[in-house]
Formats: C-alpha cells, structure tokens, sequence
C-alpha cells in the first residue's frame, strides 16, 4: 500500500508539473498574441486617423469668418478663395465650403465640356443659422485656381479652354460665367457675384469647330432667289435707262 501510495504520488506531482508547465507555455503565448493584437489595432486606429486627417486637408467641409472691415478665407488648400471688401457685410459671416464630385454635382456637365478640379457650393450663415441667397452689399470675389491637370485635359493645354461654370438652380444648368477674370499668371479665374452659389471649373477637351461652309453661305435655292432677283433688278434698270433716252429722243 505503501508503494502505491507513493507511486500515485509521484505521479500527480509529475501530472501537476507537466500541467504547470503547459500553463506557462500557453501563458506566454497568449501574451505574445496580446501583444500582437494590440500592435495590430494601434496600426489600424495610426492608419484610419491618418487616412481621415488627409481627407481633411484635401478638401471636407469647411468654414471661414469676415466682419464688416472685410476679410479673405481660403478653402482646398488655397485653390478656392473667396473675399469680401470692406462694407460687404455689416455682420460677421461664415462663408461655409462644401466640396463636391462629378458623382455629387447638382447637375452633368454641359456637351462638350468636362468637370475639371474644382466643383463646389459657397453659402453664407450667420450664428450657426443657414442664409440662404444672402445677399453682399458688395460684389464678392470668388477666385478659383486651375490645375496642371485641367491644363492637360484642356485642347493642346490651352488656358482659354479651362472656364467657370455657375450652377443656375432655378432651370437646373451649368451657365459659363464668361465675364471671370482669368489671371495667366496664377491660373486662376476671379467671379465677381453679389450672391454665393454653386461652382464648377469645366474643361474643353477638344478643338474650336469653326461652322461648316454651309452654315454661314447661302443654301442652293436661296441662291437661285437671289439670282433671280438680280437678274430681275438688272433688267429693270437697262428697261429704265432705255425709256428714258427714248423719252430724251
């Protein structure tokens, strides 16, 4: 009895001395897993705050404020900017900037045109409160920057075929603002608006068609017309001048 006793013995130590040790292992393999998780999480949470910090420089939603002596606030990293001579306001504004995409864009593109760099809306608030239409008691600049990608896209990377568009929202259309200033230099285009809207720079890809021969000349019928009457008007003038040389006769 005394033997087995001490057998059993012995072998529950050795049994509680393999269990132990299976312990430690799994231990310090969970451990190196933590590790491993955590190392993993902090990756992911490093790369989505990074991912979200960019988008923020690259163009989200943004504000800017200018009282009554005027002001100037700049949105996507410069490439738009929007300033207000002194006067224009007779209350401290916050001129709101809302990026949009070919996707979010209240309208397509007219024919022949592209959506370039820049689509955007400009409204003004006052105390947190939406104003829409606001009206500036002086003419706003909104000048926008074209890219070297715009001028790329644009026929043999002409500036003249990069413009800015103006959302029209009561007939829901893009309208050219032909009367921007375009600074060369900087490659910008100034609007000057008294009222803040919806902006596009749009790019014409393609050559100026000059109008077909036709569409200017006269088409064949006219043509005969007007032989006809030329004809008519020649032989009334020779039927005239001969009356009146008989007459003088």
């Amino acid at each position: 009895m005394d033997g087995m006793e001490g057998g059993s013995y012995r072998e529950r130590a050795c049994y509680l001395d393999r269990v132990t040790k299976e312990a430690e292992v799994l231990k310090s393999r969970f451990k190196s897993l933590s590790a491993t998780r955590s190392l993993v999480i902090a990756m992911v949470l490093a790369f989505s705050l990074t991912i979200f910090t960019f988008s923020i420089v690259l163009g989200q939603a943004a504000s800017g404020s200018a009282g009554s002596t005027g002001g100037t606030v700049e949105f996507a990293g410069g490439d738009v900017t929007v300033k207000l001579s002194s006067g224009a306001v007779k209350e401290t504004v916050s001129v709101d900037y809302t990026p949009l995409d070919s996707a979010t864009a209240p309208a397509p593109a007219p024919a022949g045109v592209v959506f370039g760099s820049q689509i955007f809306q400009l409204g003004v608030s006052v105390d947190s409160v939406v104003k829409d239409a606001y009206a500036f008691g002086r003419l706003v600049d909104v000048t926008v920057k074209y890219s070297a990608d715009d001028l790329a896209q644009a026929y043999g990377g002409r500036r003249d075929h990069v413009s800015l568009y103006i959302y029209d929202s009561a007939f829901g259309v893009w309208n050219e603002d032909t009367a921007a200033i375009r600074d060369v230099v900087g490659d910008s285009l100034t609007s000057r608006q008294s009222v803040l809207g919806t902006y596009a720079l749009m790019v014409d890809p393609s050559a100026a068609q000059a109008p077909a021969t036709g569409d200017l000349g006269l088409s064949s019928n006219m043509a005969l017309i007007a032989g006809v009457l030329a004809l008519m008007s020649m032989v009334s003038g020779a039927y005239l001048l001969q009356t009146r040389r008989s007459r003088a006769f």
